[in-house]
């Protein structure tokens, strides 16, 4: 833009002439082109032959001249441009100047174009190539080995999206070619074995794919990586636009945009989905591709976002799906598969019919979604209509696929017709299905003559002659489009707005007035049917309210209704255009104020209007709402949310505002939320320290209430002062307050530790430990570095202090000096010789609490010195002079001072006088004068009455006397009140006195007498007439006529006639109501009341007469009866004769006054004539909470109807008018009431006389459960009725039981009424949200709930007995009924949840369900598998023990299903193997069961185990024949045990683990079968059996169960050699059986066959002596283990190394494991070169043996470094490895440093240094690999330097040549390798001022930059050594240079200008990214 802001145009003309425009506007709209200035560049282009301009951006151009040369000019405002730089491009010579045909400039780099297809990209400011693209060449490298090459040349245009991300080339072909530069440059160019040199800095890799183009009419897709040709014609007239990844092509033909990678599918689902319907109907028809298939999620996301459109589009896509294909059928095709086909695309459309559907149905019990809804409709049936209307026409007869079609279609029509409020309009005039309808003809005329107008026009006639409904149907019957109802409203206020435009008022109002008419009948319509909102009940509401005040006659008068009707009848235009609720509230506002409405909106509008008068009696109004609760209010209740949100005044206003409400004690949420400014308004209020809390409720975001609050603010604000004074107004402690005691606060400010502990002083001045704790705190503040205990001050010499502080710790210094050390608490403590060092300056002190004699405080020492003694030098506190009336002051004087209760003086001077209360009350003294009444007078006197009277009267005298005195006269009445005589005489006559005398002395010429003299007059008469001019005289001054009230208390009191003043004062000005109100309101006699008619004007006098005769008035007046009078209250105007009984409401009202109890006689009447008014009447006297409670009781009763009252009162022995009603009475209308379903009496009753009573939150939620299903607003009641019932709980706790009590009934009552399951599941979920509602009684609402919610979608009902009458056990009892019959339903998981909460057992529960999961696998054939057995039998164990079965039942289970797992008879082999493994895992599990009872039968668990071993036996046997049979051998198992599912399984659950079984008598060979040494077996089996139990046997000896092989043995008589060995082994080892060690060794024991080698008799040896140490180890024999250990000794030396036996010494060494015995074994080995055997033996003490073998390495084999790495590796010591081969490193590194050294010293380092790191890494030593590999690096480098002839050394350098063998080295990453491992951080400043600045190597900079950022503190720390040192004169343009890479701008701008580069600074000052930013920056320093 120019200089005034308008667009600028730059030109270039044929003849190479730059012309710059200015554009401007002419006239309101768009004017034609108007040269501003015109320039041009003639110098420039003198030599120009051709001219291309490139862009021109921000006044800046580029210019391409003579296609060679790249200009840039910087245009300026009237002055010629600038050359900003220039420079030429060079094209290789395979590409000259006239081959390129297109140029494009972006983002400074310049892409050249040639018609080879060849771009060459350039550097617009240097002209330096960067870069090429060979298009042809990449295209033919995408191809396939079989895809031709297309021919691609002469290409024409270029175009290059601003991300540098896509280019897009087009041939004379029309064919277009996209390229993403990302792919080509980091791909293809590296395949082409090209490299980019240089690459501009925003780069060029930015975009997703490369792909070709193809393009259709109007839009283009990229989707394969052919090119394809461009429908266009015009190539010369393209305008292209490329924006990723979006191609736009404009030529004369048309606009094409091309998308790259989307399909045409893709595209319209996306289009369907986040567009419109229309676009995609319309791109189809565009580009004639036809109407596609939409998905259905598409149709799902329509549905959802509730687009009509999209519905509309997906069924016209499906209306052909049932239409019969036409053409020619094949002979051989039938018609039945057309019809499948037309079935299977109706079964293909129901998903998205039932989407429909659903939809339909979800939004249609939306109030806001039923127009979509019903729209849906509209369009779904119309479309089922026409597929069955398709189907019918189309054949004659219908066969099965087609019935089927029309059912499933006729399916959808029912369903959806469910949803149908009324038949739609035909359209387009169609109305060939309708029954035609007789029609008038004067409709058809009328028709007729609307044919004939315009839709405007029939509007118009429509509503002025109020046929809105059939213009509406004919405008629908010709189809035009203000046939909707909204339409039609518009066209009608279009209408009249141009009436009103027009002036024409007339026809504007019967328009408006009209459509309004039509809308309230509409409206009227909808109400009777419910179907409007609230809202929109209130708008009708409000249109009400205003038609009935236009409805008032247009008369001239004062009344403001009249006054405003001519601007209340813009009512119709608050109707027509739809004003919200709260205008309609402003605009009722605005026409008469209404007190109302909402307080928001009244509020809102006061101070809008800022109607400050209002606004103020509003806020005043307050204080009397708050003061008298009984009173009416005038005004709304103003809350401060109110205030807050709705305040709409001037900020002066809203400050006057804020400032009354703070007076009142009321603060808005925004002041409460700033604390200074509540802070602020507080000071205004009154300030914070005040009586009482000024926000009681205030609590600051932190939760922290006022009093924290303002501490914190003292805190930080440093207010100490003010602190102190705040915490001692307020008494505050660390006991009432939180922040006082916290250890945070006292350790951020010391001082407010000491503060509160010296105020705590005050608090308790008898509690010394408070003294002692301030000094102590006192003493650490003032004391810089000083601890809170003693021992501190006397360490740093402040004796006096520690000293003075001393003297108040817990126990004074007698305490600490007898103590010391020993003394309680550590802060106290004090070292005695540290006391007596610190008292040395001050020797008498020091002798004094420490003497010589003995302990201080003996009888030698008590009289040393006392604190007498000490303060003889405080000369203001002189023991000589004072305190000499204490006995231990020895130095004073005995002479007493004279004072005034000196005994001898007050009995030798003194005149005693007794004072009586009179001189108590002279001096305003009740309390003291009613004590002495008391004491004096009434303590002996008998006649109290008298003696009560007299002082009564004598009080009154005195008032009397005194009436000028406020103080005597207030004592002398509170004087009578205590004495409990009235003090209403008295006061009447003290106010009397005291207006007689202000009018005496206000008067001119006026005495100031006393009040003595105004009772010296001789009646009371003269004063009565005194006292009415002084009322008059106040009247004069206030105005009110409630002073009048004195002198009639006057006249009543003295039995004087009523003063007639003010009465004959309304006659005279005709007050008539004044009047009556003045003689009702004071009880005036009747006589005098007909007198003072009588001085009335004759027309009210008559009036006022003809008005009293049918009055009932009270009896004839008493004069003198004051005390009557009071009790009976007021009374009415006089009759003479006796009336009726009453007939009228006044009649009984006036009746009722002269009853002694006006209320109960107003109750009686109202149950007589049931009318409930009267009670509310009643209930407005003064009574109590009990009387109201007979109110409510009454209205209750009278409220409804006489069956139900006379059933609620049936209890009753007396008549209901004289019964006294209670809690009782109530709890039967109660529950009567609730019984009969009728709650809004009892609603209505409880908020008019007992509003805060819970009830009403608790009826409520009944009403809004019962009557209108809306549970959420009912939990809301249920939430408000907890919250009620707790503050009950805090009054009393009867009236809480009461209201629990009743709560209870209705909650059952509601249960009991509920007519379904659901609506009881609904009230119990309710009720379960809310906890335990009642807490005394009534059910678990919880458990109730949730067995609701179990027994949902079930047969199973929720019992009625439990909501009768709930008990645990009754619970428990339907539960159990319930829990059988879900079980019997096969419900189990629902019988499971019943049975946990009534807390039933399940363990039948759990058998059952086991045993229907059971019945249904063996119905497959998969449980043949062993597999699903035994997985089913561990999933029943773990059932089992996760629902805590009893052992008792889980075993029984088992051993049922193991009687039942018998094979069948004649079944092969594999079947009963199957059923035997099955039966042994049975058999297991219910011995395991069995096992965990409390007393576990062994009897029972022994035969369970010999039925094991009998099934076990008969598996080994079946599987030893299977084998026998088989034709190979059983291949051995192929899975290890542990994964073996069922051997798993049966060693999991062994009866070997059985702790029960394991008896000792099993381990001896008592009770064994018998050895016999010709056969081992038994005699009990047979000889498959045997060998099976030899197996089984000796399988359970190798696995360890010595008990469980016994236990066999036993069962089966069985005779097993092992088992004789073993136990003859453990007998031996526990010293059962004594026998020797070589007994053992020499087997004499055992049978000679049973040796057979001197081998297997040496292995057998050593097996023994390892299970001996065993043996030995376990009872701890050491005995036992030294013989084994020299039987290991000498069998080792003199058997197994002379034999060569060196494995039977490994396996003794490691099976002993005692290796520091055994080492000999070591040696041994050693010796006979056998060590490495050590290393094969991979046991499960590897450990020890791997300790054991390095110790001995480095005991016995230091120098053997061969063996320990072999022992290493063995035992994978990868960080012992890497710390050898590192320290190696290390070691020949320092011999490298003290020798010459060359490349293969370095190598060897290297390699060791990498074995190192490998080493470390294995081990996960990642820090010690790290630092391996960092010097290996290192040393890489090094060897670099040496392999290139350099002499730089980098290893073995000290710190301090670190920084100047970095600058040396000519490379930054050998910069970071020597850093890094040196873990040394250079001055990086530094070096690249060396480097860059100084040296000019910006190579090195980029490769910086590589690793490390740029920060801002890198460029200045670099500028500050240029500055301080003396540089080249290369330096600054390196520093220039430099500073280009600088990110923060104002560093950079900064920079330059301290080094004088101006321009750079004028370049940033000016280029639009950085100007703004610079300007902020400086113009705020």
């Amino acid at each position: 833009n120019g200089a005034r802001g308008n667009p600028r145009l730059l030109a270039v003309s044929s003849e190479c002439e730059l012309t710059l425009y200015e554009l401007e506007a002419e006239g309101p709209t768009s004017g034609p082109l108007v040269s501003a200035s015109e320039f041009t560049a003639e110098k420039l282009l003198q030599l120009v032959v051709s001219l291309r301009l490139l862009s021109f951006v921000d006044a800046r151009s580029f210019l391409l001249l003579n296609s060679s040369v790249v200009v840039q000019l910087q245009w300026q405002q009237g002055a010629e441009p600038d050359t900003l730089s220039c420079c030429s491009i060079v094209l290789p010579p395979k590409a000259p100047l006239d081959t390129c045909t297109d140029y494009q400039l972006c983002r400074g780099i310049l892409f050249v174009l040639t018609t080879a297809g060849v771009i060459y990209v350039f550097d617009s400011a240097e002209g330096r190539k960067l870069a090429s693209v060979d298009l042809p060449s990449y295209h033919t490298a995408g191809l396939g080995e079989d895809e031709p090459a297309p021919y691609l040349d002469s290409f024409c245009l270029l175009q290059v999206s601003p991300d540098l991300g896509t280019a897009v080339a087009a041939t004379q072909s029309n064919t277009a070619f996209a390229v993403d530069l990302n792919h080509y440059f980091r791909y293809f160019s590296s395949k082409q074995g090209r490299t980019i040199t240089e690459t501009h800095q925003d780069g060029l890799l930015v975009i997703q794919s490369v792909q070709s183009i193809w393009i259709s009419h109007n839009w283009s897709f990229l989707d394969s990586l052919l090119p394809f040709s461009l429908a266009l014609s015009q190539k010369h007239s393209w305008r292209t636009s490329l924006v990723p990844p979006l191609l736009l092509c404009v030529a004369a033909s048309g606009l094409s945009l091309v998308l790259f990678a989307v399909s045409q599918e893709e595209l319209l689902n996306r289009l369907m989905v986040f567009g419109s319907a229309g676009t995609v109907d319309s791109l189809c028809h565009l580009n004639e591709w036809g109407r596609c298939a939409i998905p259905i999620h598409a149709l799902q996301a329509g549905l959802k976002n509730h687009q009509l459109d999209t519905v509309d589009f997906f069924l016209k896509s499906k209306k052909n799906v049932l239409t019969p294909p036409s053409g020619y059928i094949l002979p051989d095709q039938s018609a039945a598969i057309s019809t499948q086909s037309q079935l299977k695309n109706v079964q293909d459309l129901c998903p998205a019919l039932d989407l429909l559907r659903c939809a339909i149905r979800d939004n249609h019990t939306e109030a806001q979604s039923r127009q979509f809804s019903e729209q849906l409709l509209s369009i779904t049936l119309a479309f089922l209509n026409t597929q069955v209307r398709a189907v019918l026409s189309a054949t004659e007869e219908l066969d099965e696929n087609l019935q089927e079609c029309v059912e499933i279609l006729d399916s959808y029509v029912s369903d959806l017709r469910t949803f149908m409020k009324r038949f739609p309009w035909p359209t387009g005039g169609d109305t060939s299905t309708l029954v035609p309808s007789p029609i008038p003809v004067t409709e058809e005329v009328e028709n007729d003559y609307w044919s004939s107008l315009s839709s405007e026009e029939v509007v118009e006639r429509a509503v002025l002659t109020r046929q809105i409904p059939r213009a509406q149907a004919y405008l629908r019957s010709q189809n035009r489009p203000d046939q909707r109802l909204e339409e039609l409203r518009s066209t009608g206020l279009r209408l009249a707005f141009n009436c009103l435009t027009h002036k024409d008022l007339e026809q504007a109002t019967a328009l408006l007035r009209n459509m309004v008419r039509l809308w309230l009948c509409s409206v009227e319509e909808l109400s009777k049917q419910s179907y409007l909102s609230d809202e929109e009940t209130q708008r009708v509401e409000f249109i009400k309210q205003i038609e009935a005040l236009c409805a008032v006659p247009e008369t001239r008068c004062t009344d403001p209704v009249g006054r405003q009707r001519y601007e209340i009848k813009r009512y119709h235009l608050f109707t027509a255009f739809g004003f919200s609720v709260l205008s309609s509230c402003a605009f009722l506002l605005s026409g008469f104020l209404t007190l109302s409405c909402d307080p928001g909106v009244l509020w809102s509008y006061l101070t809008s209007h800022h109607d400050q008068r209002r606004v103020t009696e509003w806020i005043e109004s307050l204080a009397a709402q708050n003061g008298d609760p009984s009173s009416a209010p005038q005004w709304p209740a103003l809350t401060a949310e109110v205030v807050n949100n709705n305040t709409r005044c001037s900020a002066h206003m809203r400050n006057h505002i804020l400032y009354m409400l703070a007076r009142r004690g009321v603060f808005i949420q925004a002041e409460m939320a700033d604390f200074e400014q509540l802070l602020w308004r507080l000071g205004q209020a009154g300030g914070v320290m005040q009586a009482s809390p000024p926000i009681p409720q205030y609590r600051s975001p932190q939760g922290h209430d006022l009093h924290t609050r303002f501490i914190h603010h003292c805190l930080d604000n440093g207010l100490r002062y003010l602190l102190y004074t705040y915490l001692e107004h307020n008494r505050l402690t660390p006991r009432n307050c939180p922040a006082l005691a916290d250890n945070g606060l006292y350790e951020s400010h010391p001082w407010f530790e000491m503060l509160v502990k010296m105020q705590e002083i005050t608090r308790d001045l008898s509690d010394p430990e408070r003294v002692f704790q301030a000094s102590l705190t006192s003493a650490q503040v003032l004391i810089p570095g000083s601890q809170a205990m003693v021992s501190s001050m006397l360490l740093e010499g402040h004796s006096l202090l520690a000293l003075a502080t001393i003297m108040f710790a817990p126990g004074g210094i007698d305490q600490v000096v007898s103590q010391g050390e020993r003394a309680g608490s550590s802060v106290s403590r004090v070292d005695p010789q540290l006391l007596k060092m610190a008292l040395s300056p001050y020797p008498k002190l020091k002798a004094a609490l420490f003497p010589v004699s003995g302990p201080r405080g003996t009888t030698a020492t008590t009289s040393d010195i006392s604190v007498y003694h000490l303060m003889q030098s405080l000369h203001p506190l002189d023991p000589s002079r004072l305190f000499g009336w204490q006995s231990a002051n020895t130095l004073g004087s005995t002479v007493e001072l004279p004072h005034f209760s000196s005994p001898h003086l007050v009995s030798k001077y003194a005149l005693i006088e007794n004072l009586d209360f009179l001189y108590y009350l002279r001096h305003g003294r009740p309390s003291f004068a009613y004590g002495t009444f008391l004491v004096q007078q009434l303590a002996n006197s008998n006649e109290v009455k008298s003696q009560l009277s007299h002082a009564a009267q004598q009080a009154y005298s005195l008032a009397m006397l005194h009436f000028s005195v406020p103080s005597v006269a207030a004592a002398c009445v509170c004087f009578c009140e205590l004495l409990g005589v009235c003090s209403l005489k008295l006061r009447v006559d003290l106010k009397a006195l005291s207006l007689i005398l202000r009018l005496r002395t206000q008067r001119p010429g006026g005495t100031t007498a006393k009040g003595s003299k105004l009772v010296e007059r001789e009646t009371a008469e003269e004063l009565l007439f005194d006292l009415e001019e002084a009322v008059k005289d106040s009247l004069k001054r206030k105005g009110t006529s409630q002073e009048w009230a004195l002198p009639i208390q006057f006249c009543q009191l003295h039995a004087l006639p009523l003063s007639s003043v003010y009465p004959q004062d309304c006659a005279a000005d005709s007050q008539w109501l004044h009047f009556l109100l003045f003689v009702q309101l004071h009880t005036y006699p009747p006589q005098q009341v007909r007198s003072l008619v009588t001085q009335f004007s004759p027309a009210l006098q008559a009036h006022l007469t003809l008005a009293f005769q049918n009055l009932q008035l009270s009896s004839q007046w008493r004069v003198g009866e004051v005390e009557d009078r009071e009790a009976q209250g007021q009374v009415t105007l006089p009759s003479e004769e006796a009336s009726d009984p009453p007939k009228e409401l006044f009649q009984v009202l006036l009746q009722s006054q002269e009853q002694a109890s006006p209320w109960r006689h107003l109750l009686g009447e109202a149950l007589a004539q049931h009318c409930p008014t009267l009670t509310i009447l009643a209930a407005c006297h003064q009574v109590g909470l009990s009387d109201l409670l007979q109110c409510l009781c009454v209205w209750v009763l009278t409220s409804v109807d006489e069956v139900i009252a006379t059933e609620a009162t049936a209890h009753l022995e007396e008549s209901p008018q004289r019964h006294e009603w209670n809690l009782h009475d109530l709890s039967i209308i109660w529950k009567t009431l609730l019984r009969k379903c009728r709650i809004r009496p009892l609603i209505r009753g409880f908020q008019l006389f007992q509003r805060d009573s819970p009830l009403i939150h608790v009826l409520l939620m009944y009403e809004l459960c019962y009557d209108y299903k809306n549970y959420p607003e009912a939990k809301k009641k249920l939430i408000e009725f907890q919250k009620c019932l707790i503050t009950v709980t805090t009054r009393t706790g009867p009236i809480y039981r009461w209201v629990e009590c009743q709560a209870s009934v209705l909650l059952l009552t509601m249960m009991q009424q509920c007519s379904t399951q659901y609506e009881l599941r609904r009230l119990l979920q309710l009720l379960a949200d809310m906890e335990r509602l009642l807490k005394s009684n009534g059910p678990d609402f919880k458990k109730l709930s949730f067995l609701s919610q179990v027994l949902q979608d079930t047969s199973v009902s929720l019992s009625p007995r439990l909501l009768e009458s709930y008990s645990p056990d009754i619970l428990q009892g339907e539960c159990q009924n319930m829990l059988e019959k879900l079980q019997d339903s096969g419900l189990f998981h629902k019988a499971r949840q019943v049975a946990e909460l009534a807390g039933l057992p399940i363990d039948s529960l759990v058998i059952n369900e086991l045993l229907q999961d059971l019945g249904a696998l063996k119905a497959k054939r998969h449980w043949e598998r062993r597999e699903t057995r035994v997985s089913f039998w561990r999933k029943c164990h773990e059932q089992f023990r996760t629902n805590s079965t009893g052992p008792g039942a889980a075993s029984e289970f088992f051993l049922a299903q193991a009687g039942a797992s018998e094979p069948p008879r004649g079944s092969v082999a594999g079947t009963e193997l199957l059923c035997v493994q099955e039966r042994c895992l049975l058999l297991s599990l219910a011995g395991y069961w069995l096992s965990w009872l409390a007393q576990a039968p062994l009897a029972r668990l022994e035969d369970l185990e010999k039925q094991l071993w009998t099934s076990r036996v008969r598996q080994q046997v079946l599987l030893t024949a299977m084998e026998k049979e088989s034709m190979f051998a059983l291949p051995a198992p192929t899975i290890a045990p542990e994964e073996n599912s069922y051997e798993a399984l049966i060693r999991e659950f062994s009866f070997s683990k059985m702790a029960v079984l394991n008896e000792p008598r099993y381990l001896s060979l008592d009770g064994l079968p018998s050895f016999s040494p010709e056969e081992e077996g038994g005699e009990k089996t047979g000889l498959e059996e045997q060998g099976a139990l030899a197996i089984l046997v000796g399988q359970l000896l190798d696995e360890g169960c010595i008990h469980e092989a016994s236990r066999v043995c036993r069962y089966f008589s069985f005779c097993s050699r092992d088992m004789w060995v073993v136990l003859h082994c453990r007998g031996l080892a526990s010293g059962e059986l004594q026998a020797g060690l070589q007994d053992m060794l020499t087997f004499e024991g055992l049978p000679k066959k049973s040796i057979p080698s001197c081998k297997l008799h040496t292995t057998l040896t050593v097996e023994l002596l390892i299970l001996a140490h065993d043996c030995f180890s376990l009872t701890c024999n050491m005995e036992g283990i030294v013989r084994v250990l020299q039987a290991a000794r000498h069998l080792s030396h003199a058997h197994l190394a002379h034999s060569e036996h060196y494995g039977l010494l490994v396996r003794l060494l490691t099976g002993i494991g005692r290796y520091n015995d055994m080492t000999y074994i070591f040696d041994l080995l050693n010796q006979n070169h056998r060590f490495e055997m050590l290393l094969r033996k991979k046991v499960e003490s590897n450990f020890r043996l791997k300790t054991a073998l390095l110790d001995y390495i480095k005991r016995c084999l230091p120098g053997d470094s061969e063996k320990y790495n072999m022992v290493a590796l063995c035992f994978s010591m990868c960080r012992e490895i890497g710390e050898n081969h590192e320290g190696a490193a290390r070691t020949q590194l320092k011999l490298i440093e003290s020798q010459p050294w060359g490349e293969s010293a370095l190598i060897k380092v290297l390699t060791l240094l990498k074995d190192a790191a490998e080493s470390y890494s294995k081990d996960s030593c990642v820090r010690q690999a790290a630092r391996c590999v960092k010097m290996a690096k290192l040393t890489t480098l090094q060897l670099h330097f040496l392999n290139h002839g350099q002499d730089q050394r980098v290893i073995n350098l000290r710190q301090s040549d670190l920084l100047g063998a970095i600058v040396a080295l000519p490379r930054c990453y050998q910069a970071f390798v020597l850093s890094e491992a040196y873990d040394y951080s250079p001055d990086w400043a530094e070096v690249l001022y060396q480097k860059v600045i100084l040296s000019g190597d910006f190579a090195y900079l980029e490769e910086f930059r590589l690793h490390r950022p740029l920060p801002a503190c890198l460029f200045e720390d670099i500028s500050q050594k240029l500055t301080h040192n003396t540089p080249p004169s290369s330096a600054g343009q390196n520093l220039k240079r430099l500073l280009q890479h600088c990110d923060d701008v104002y560093t950079y701008y900064k920079l330059a200008y301290e080094h004088k580069f101006f321009d750079v600074a004028n370049m940033l000052l000016q280029d639009s990214k950085t100007s703004s930013y610079l300007n902020d920056r400086l113009g705020t320093r």
